[in-house]
């Protein structure tokens, strides 16, 4: 052990002091295997576990069951022909059908039972269109929903959203379609 000067007061201070106990400047790291060591534990230990949660946790959101024959009735009761459903991660995308009127409290029914029945792990989307033969599910991920795509939503009538994580849920519907009409939103 020997001495060196301090880099800011230029008194003598031994080589393997941390601090310079003249004026008090930190002259190196204070660093320890012991230290070291208990820091890569405390990760394994609190790191390893997180991880574990967080796959299984993802695998089973990724899980989206078909619909129930209970569901498909809700669908044939309310008049609202299934047309085709989808899933992407853990989204699902159900296109209906309905070229009749939409009386506003069918609607709001129809989206309550979509709401109680969905098991989608975070979103759910109930798309309704004019006729089934323009029934088309979005180019983008379900998440931006129909975007820009005229040809689409030219011929969608209503769109339920329901977020299963915060509990958001919408419907919209248009008094002509999605692309020329004016929205009416309802919370449900």
């Amino acid at each position: 052990m020997g001495l060196v000067a301090c880099k800011e007061c230029r008194q003598p201070v031994s080589s393997k002091a941390h601090m310079c106990p003249h004026c008090g400047i930190m002259l190196r790291r204070q660093t320890s295997r012991v230290a070291a060591g208990c820091g890569c534990f405390a990760i394994l230990v609190l790191g390893v576990p997180l991880i574990v949660a967080l796959l299984s946790a993802f695998q089973s959101a990724r899980r989206v069951a078909q619909p129930t024959s209970a569901q498909l009735d809700v669908v044939v009761d309310l008049k609202y022909r299934l047309i085709d459903q989808r899933s992407q991660r853990d989204n699902v995308m159900q296109l209906f059908a309905q070229s009749g009127p939409l009386p506003e409290s069918d609607l709001r029914e129809f989206c309550r039972d979509c709401k109680r029945t969905s098991n989608a792990g975070m979103f759910y989307y109930a798309v309704i269109f004019d006729d089934a033969s323009n029934a088309a599910f979005p180019s983008d991920p379900f998440s931006a929903e129909f975007g820009l795509e005229e040809s689409k939503l030219l011929h969608i009538r209503a769109i339920y959203v329901y977020n299963r994580i915060n509990g958001f849920s919408e419907l919209r519907y248009y008094d002509t379609n999605a692309w020329e009409g004016r929205a009416t939103r309802i919370r449900i």
